[in-house]
């Protein structure tokens, strides 16, 4: 069997074919066989990006209020390449001054507060 267009799992992931054989007998007959239904799974590939639901995020904290290991946002990406290829964790790679390092990590998708220092600007 061969394909006609590219597979894209996203699009459609199993396709069921029937499948019919003609046997010639002679010279004007032939037998039919059916074979058994013919199950094609597509499996996937790590073919597509995450995309968050915004360009950035701006989360609003009110000072001296938060607690330690209080969630103060949440951040959420979709990916629509299934099992491990779709998983998805976050890191914080940069902060913008000295005094965010270590304040903040992300549990899950949650952005939450660490430490007892308290959110004062």
């Amino acid at each position: 069997m061969k394909t006609i267009r590219p597979l894209d799992r996203e699009g459609v992931s199993k396709y069921e074919l029937n499948i019919n054989v003609n046997v010639r007998r002679g010279k004007n007959s032939s037998l039919r066989i059916i074979v058994p239904d013919v199950l094609v799974t597509i499996l996937d590939v790590n073919d597509n990006a995450p995309v968050f639901r915004s360009p950035s995020f701006k989360i609003y904290a009110r000072e001296n209020v938060i607690k330690e290991r209080d969630a103060i946002g949440d951040l959420t990406a979709y990916d629509f390449d299934g099992d491990d290829n779709g998983r998805l964790t976050y890191d914080i790679v940069h902060t913008e001054d000295v005094a965010s390092d270590g304040m903040f990590v992300i549990e899950g998708t949650s952005l939450v507060k660490t430490g007892t220092t308290v959110i004062d600007r």
